[in-house]
Formats: C-alpha cells, structure tokens, sequence
C-alpha cells in the first residue's frame, strides 16, 4: 500500500490531466530564476539555489506527508463505517 501512494504521488500513476495553474506558475518561477541568475554574484546565487533546493525538499516532503495522511483518513472513516 505504501509503495502504491507514492508512486501515485511521485506521478509514476497519473489519476488526472496536467493542472494548467501550475504549469503558469512554473514558468513565471522560471523567468525569475533566470533573472536572478543574470543579477547574482556567485556567492550569492549558490546560497539562493541552496535556499531553494531545501525549501523544495520541505514542501514535497509536506506535501508527501499530507497525501498519504489523507489517504490515511479516508480509509479510517471507511473502516469506521463498515460493521
């Protein structure tokens, strides 16, 4: 069961179509990065992409944690239910 929420998470299993939203969202990221990358230093652009390498770790992480607990909570209110 475990192996099967991540996989439905990572997107190995894709339950829906691409979110639009999202895809606007990466792209304006992108235009920034690279405008960063044009304005920093090195010292300074290293220490940005450390800070957005480990908040990145944190919200999928997160976002990991909070599937699977859903998950979690649903089959809790089915077991709940069932005689």
């Amino acid at each position: 069961m475990k192996k099967i929420l991540e996989d439905l998470f990572y997107g190995r299993i894709i339950p829906i179509n691409e979110q639009k939203d999202i895809k606007k969202l990466e792209q304006k990221l992108s235009e920034i990065d690279e405008e960063l990358s044009k304005r920093l230093n090195q010292k300074e652009l290293e220490l940005f992409q450390s800070y957005t390498d480990t908040q990145n770790k944190i919200e999928v992480e997160t976002a990991l944690y909070n599937f699977k607990l859903g998950f979690k909570m649903g089959a809790g209110l089915i077991m709940e239910i069932l005689p």
